[in-house]
């Protein structure tokens, strides 16, 4: 998985190589080029308030500057959910502990599958918390969190791509045709 995506002045991008066992085979890689340098993101996991093995941190699949305080990123990782850096630091990771993510293996902390990142005019990041059984998931810019079932999305898998237009409508791209489940575009009005 490759993702890229310009913040302000700097280009993000997230490297992971996952066959289609899901299966990981090279690092997970997050960074930033400023037009002159690229520079990693710290792989120091020791301010996760739930301790994982630094090899837990596989697969990031998006990044997403903080509008508000461009040095904040947040990156969302299809393993363990939602980490929040500033200065290319880990200052908290959301997981089953302190959020509403649901990990897809209960009792575990590792495979909790996030990706699809937007902001929306409020400064609240929307994203995908795939294959479960609520997906669209909200972290709101006062740190509180709200799930919105869709039942048309239940149990989706791979919704990549989530965007706002500029009537303040969420569209979903959802990529994944398996079984009964028919992916497609999803829009919601808030």
């Amino acid at each position: 998985h490759y993702g890229l995506r310009w913040g302000q002045g700097r280009l993000l991008s997230v490297v992971s190589h996952v066959d289609g066992t899901g299966r990981t085979h090279d690092p997970a890689t997050v960074m930033t080029y400023d037009r002159r340098d690229w520079n990693s993101f710290s792989t120091d996991f020791s301010a996760d308030p739930e301790p994982l093995d630094a090899s837990s941190y596989q697969n990031p699949s998006d990044a997403l500057e903080d509008p508000a305080d461009t040095s904040h990123v947040f990156v969302s990782y299809s393993s363990v959910g939602l980490a929040e850096y500033k200065n290319g630091k880990l200052v908290t990771r959301h997981g089953v502990k302190n959020s509403p993510l649901t990990c897809l293996v209960p009792g575990r902390s590792d495979y909790i599958r996030v990706s699809a990142l937007a902001f929306d005019a409020a400064g609240n990041l929307w994203m995908a918390n795939n294959g479960a059984d609520t997906v669209v998931v909200c972290y709101k810019a006062d740190h509180s969190w709200q799930k919105y079932f869709f039942s048309a999305l239940k149990g989706s898998t791979e919704v990549d791509h989530i965007t706002f237009d500029h009537d303040g409508h969420l569209w979903l791209a959802d990529k994944r045709f398996a079984g009964s489940h028919r992916g497609g575009i999803f829009c919601y009005d808030p």
